[in-house]
């Protein structure tokens, strides 16, 4: 039932709680009641999205019991609840809860229950202010997630800034950035919701048919396959993680993940120019971009009316990104920019272009604002298209700048502040890079799966032998461990959190792998894995862009290494 069915069904007093309680998108509505015997009472079943939605619940509901202190009511919460044989299951990943609001009969029950509505709707407001976001978690827990004891004492980490919990019971202590922990007890959650294996399903088959059969041709002749992005487009891949309201799907990270990896299984080409395009130049205009840059240059993005194109990385700029020598200098109402970006994916066929520059030498890199051009703009041209190892089909280009007139308006975010918010903006692009990395190891593991139980040695299929179980064994261990790093990066990024050390943990361990896993591919092959009509080979040079684009492996290893010793 939707939450607008149970909205009409409900008792009239009652609507404006649950309209409250329905805009918070870790909450679904399964029904509601008022009854008289033996006592008063609201009664309401609710599911709360996994780990992150009960602690928010939890929240919400020390609120509603401190403003209840005063009065006779008293209120029940109960986790895990089964509902009757006429409320549908909780679809997985969700928790089954019910709330009742219990005064006694003697009281006036219009007035009551009034008043409880009153005081509902305070608590909710007084949440959402604390909180300061609905997508935010608070920062309050009831349960230990070792013993479940409910003595917790919570204090901060003067470092991080992160919130960090001890029970007083078994003295155990963890932080908030650990989401396999769910702090109702000892409960995890690994496994995909409906919606989610939905759309790994409609990704794999596009891939499968739409992108298959061309990846051999594509590859060989460096065809850009912008066809393809157009029907992507259609299914709203192209505005994965942008709101409706933008011309977006409104999905989070960990959808993002998925439609990447399974792009990418196939061919890491257009999952790496679908990856570009979302978190990179659409997502750097989205965060940081005022409301009518949202409107003129994020909705033809995030519907694939245009491609997106991001250039951060020089000749001279490449690790050291903050070496940024393209400059930009204020004339009146425009921006004059002179220099050349290196590594540009989609430099010659994008529309809409993300680019850094210095606009104040003397900052350093607090002196590199960002800036939005368009395609066609006076001055700004594609320079070399870069004919690579990997990758062949993706677009990846010099950008030019000679006296291109931007005009003031398509400065992007604060002036001094590009080179700080592109980090920002690499915090998610450096997640799908982890998801193009696991995405073309599954591809490259599955190829040497088949292979081994096709090929004949010895009168035997090769996968019989122990030293190819081996191969795959530790093939197949490692991809899943970069998925779990992966997606615990996504969902962290989905709960609002910093995601800088755990970003960079699964774009260091997913590309090494995707290197470890593609090389072995090749050595299962054989001879075979050394020729192009198998697809070995591209894989294992596929792969090796995902140890270096959007900072290489010893770039991570210096940014999680910097990032522990801050805690």
């Amino acid at each position: 039932m939707s939450n607008s069915d149970i909205l009409s069904k409900a008792d009239r007093v009652l609507r404006p709680v649950l309209k409250e309680l329905g805009r918070f998108p870790w909450i679904r509505l399964e029904g509601c009641c008022a009854g008289h015997k033996p006592e008063d009472s609201l009664w309401m079943e609710i599911n709360v999205l996994g780990s992150s939605g009960l602690r928010r619940l939890m929240e919400l509901l020390r609120i509603l019991d401190s403003k209840l202190a005063d009065t006779d009511c008293r209120l029940d919460c109960l986790l895990s609840y089964s509902a009757p044989a006429d409320i549908s299951p909780a679809p997985h990943g969700w928790i089954p809860t019910a709330i009742e609001v219990f005064w006694p009969s003697r009281n006036d029950w219009r007035r009551s229950q009034s008043m409880i509505v009153e005081t509902l709707l305070s608590s909710i407001e007084e949440f959402s202010n604390r909180s300061g976001d609905t997508t935010n978690p608070p920062c309050a827990i009831n349960y230990c997630p070792f013993c479940s004891s409910s003595f917790i004492r919570v204090d901060t980490i003067e470092k991080s800034g992160q919130q960090r919990y001890r029970c007083g019971d078994c003295d155990m202590t963890w932080t908030m950035v650990d989401p396999v922990v769910c702090f109702s007890g000892t409960f995890m959650e690994f496994g995909y919701t409906e919606e989610l294996l939905e759309i790994r399903r409609v990704v794999r088959d596009f891939a499968e048919s739409e992108i298959r059969p061309h990846v051999l041709e594509w590859d060989e002749k460096q065809i850009f396959p912008r066809d393809v992005l157009n029907k992507l487009a259609d299914l709203g891949f192209m505005g994965v993680l942008i709101p409706t309201e933008y011309g977006g799907a409104g999905l989070g990270y960990v959808e993002y993940v998925t439609i990447v990896e399974e792009l990418s299984r196939v061919d890491g080409s257009v999952g790496i120019s679908v990856a570009a395009h979302n978190s990179l130049c659409t997502g750097h205009i989205y965060s940081f971009g005022n409301e009518e840059q949202r409107r003129k240059f994020v909705v033809p993005l995030a519907k694939g009316e245009k491609l997106g194109a991001w250039s951060l990385t020089e000749s001279e700029a490449g690790s050291d990104a903050a070496g940024t020598q393209t400059v930009a200098q204020l004339e009146g109402e425009h921006w004059i920019l002179n220099g050349q970006k290196t590594f540009t994916t989609h430099g010659t066929y994008g529309d809409i272009c993300v680019a850094m520059a210095l606009t104040d030498k003397s900052a350093g890199h607090r002196g590199i604002s960002a800036f939005i051009l368009e395609r066609g703009m006076p001055g700004f041209s594609p320079g070399k298209k870069e004919n690579k190892l990997g990758l062949r089909a993706s677009d990846t280009s010099t950008v030019v700048f000679e006296d291109c007139r931007v005009p003031q308006e398509n400065l992007l975010g604060e002036p001094g502040n590009g080179f700080i918010d592109s980090l920002k903006v690499l915090d998610g692009g450096r997640i799908s890079i982890a998801a193009l990395a696991i995405g073309m190891a599954q591809g490259a593991y599955e190829a040497a799966l088949q292979y081994a139980k096709q090929r004949k040695q010895f009168g035997r299929p090769i996968a019989d032998f122990q030293a190819i179980q081996f191969k795959l064994a530790d093939m197949a261990t490692e991809i899943d461990a970069a998925r779990l790093l992966t997606y615990r990066a996504a969902w962290m990024k989905d709960q609002g959190m910093q995601t800088t050390e755990q970003s960079s943990k699964a774009k260091l361990y997913a590309g090494e792998v995707a290197v470890r896993v593609a090389n072995e591919c090749v050595q299962i092959h054989g001879g075979y894995g050394y020729i192009k009509e198998y697809p070995a080979e591209k894989f294992y040079r596929d792969v090796k862009l995902c140890t270096i684009g959007e900072g290489t492996s010893e770039i991570q290893r210096l940014v999680i290494a910097r990032e522990i010793l801050r805690q």
